[in-house]
């Protein structure tokens, strides 16, 4: 949120990650040509904003699954709209194809992503020495080979790693996850140090708030009250895979704050009552 006034790519994919979620809950409230053509068109953009957001058809695939019956009409919706939202995407794949001569519907940077995520050394933030370090011991020219070529070696090393020292990998991921949901801000790179204290500051009032706000909505009978606790989750979870990265919770955080602001609607603020009554007096 701090960031995000620095940085207008972030407030593009809070507001993509908002529009999915509000297209998806129409969608699932009741199918319509509209909604469809809705919720395709903000997951291309969504998609076009952010190639992560290509694994957001999965999650509300299980939110559609979990919905009660019948489940036909809104997963045939689904179906329809995740195609609007490739057809969305299309002009870019095509691009791709017709300049580097294959189809990559997403990005070639992600076994450069992974790399600096699951070093061999280092904790799993995003630094230029832990890249260094995993690239040591290449073969010189290594990153001047084709981007493909680089892209699929750099992704079977990982997947190696992993393969190797399971273990291993699987406690660093823990810790990372551990990191993206905590007090700890201090992951990431050239993040200013002024920044630190005010944001674990507003962490701090807004977590609490976004758990009591969760449960009050699940209390009231709010309508699908987990969906932006549970797509939160699902990108941490993912981005875990990746470097801890202190954007990458800036980026989800909206999605908790929404709950915060539901906390603070349905406090009882002193004198709201008099008022109240004052104005059906009137």
């Amino acid at each position: 949120m701090v960031y995000a006034l620095k940085a207008a790519p972030l407030i593009f994919r809070c507001a993509a990650l908002a529009l999915v979620l509000l297209a998806a809950l129409a969608l699932h409230e009741r199918p319509t040509f509209r909604r469809v053509l809705a919720l395709g068109g903000a997951l291309g953009l969504a998609a076009l904003v952010r190639a992560t957001y290509q694994a957001l058809p999965l999650l509300l695939l299980v939110f559609f699954l979990a919905g009660p019956a019948p489940r036909r009409p809104r997963l045939l919706g689904l179906a329809a709209a995740v195609a609007l939202g490739f057809l969305a995407l299309l002009p870019w794949p095509l691009r791709n194809l017709a300049t580097i001569g294959a189809f990559v519907p997403a990005t070639t940077s992600v076994g450069y992503s992974l790399m600096l995520g699951n070093q061999a050394d280092v904790d799993g933030s995003l630094t230029r020495e832990a890249g260094d370090r995993v690239i040591v011991g290449q073969p010189r020219g290594f990153f001047e080979q084709h981007e493909l070529v680089v892209d699929r070696e750099l992704r079977r090393r990982v997947v190696q790693a992993w393969w190797d020292r399971p273990g291993h990998y699987l406690a660093r991921y823990a810790r990372k996850l551990a990191w993206l949901w905590t007090w700890y801000p201090e992951v990431g790179w050239r993040y200013p140090a002024r920044w630190i204290l005010p944001y674990q500051v507003l962490w701090s009032l807004t977590l609490p708030l976004a758990i009591l706000g969760y449960v009050r909505a699940c209390r009231s009978g709010v309508p699908h009250p987990h969906w932006p606790l549970a797509t939160c989750a699902f990108l941490l979870a993912l981005y875990a895979f990746f470097f801890a990265n202190l954007r990458l919770r800036f980026e989800c955080e909206p999605l908790l704050v929404a709950y915060a602001v539901y906390a603070v609607s349905r406090i009882r603020w002193p004198g709201a009552g008099y008022a109240s009554s004052r104005r059906q007096a009137s």
